[in-house]
């Protein structure tokens, strides 16, 4: 495995990836929430369940038809646990209409950037690093590869 010492292969890798800009997403969709238009949800026994649990890998799916407001809901409720809660949270806004949010292997190299980045260890970036050169790609473009990068950063990070 390649260490890495530089800053320029964590940029290759970040260049590898391209992830999606989901700050500004979630900036973008929580202010479109009204001062207190979403406090209702916190009162739902599946968020109330959700938010008592002590599960680090615990998730909530929000479904619903399109314009309903999950993304906008999905963005308070990241916020406060963010804010809140001081607490890491993966995500993705997925966007039909938007050709850099609307595939799976978007969503996977988004979510792997933030394991990363939440990280800091030289170890999983090596790794990652490696996976880059194998695919001999400018970016990376296969979901099996990047499934399993996800599961190995998910299981592997952070130790």
């Amino acid at each position: 495995m390649m260490m890495l010492g530089s800053e320029g292969h964590r940029l290759h890798v970040h260049q590898w990836l391209s992830p999606a800009n989901i700050k500004d997403d979630l900036s973008n969709h929580e202010s479109e929430c009204m001062d207190g238009s979403c406090h209702w949800a916190f009162q739902t026994h599946a968020l109330k369940t959700f938010l008592k649990s002590n599960n680090e890998t615990e998730y909530l799916r929000i479904g619903g038809t399109p314009g309903s407001g999950k993304s906008t809901l999905t963005a308070v409720i990241i916020s406060y646990l963010m804010r809140d809660k001081d607490c890491h949270v993966l995500y993705f806004f997925c966007n039909g209409t938007d050709e850099s949010k609307k595939h799976p292997v978007h969503v996977f190299c988004t979510l792997l950037s933030q394991l990363l980045a939440a990280d800091g260890s030289s170890q999983l970036f090596a790794w990652v690093n490696d996976l880059r050169l194998q695919s001999g790609k400018q970016h990376a473009e296969s979901f099996a590869v990047l499934k399993d990068a996800f599961q190995y950063a998910l299981i592997n990070g952070r130790k």
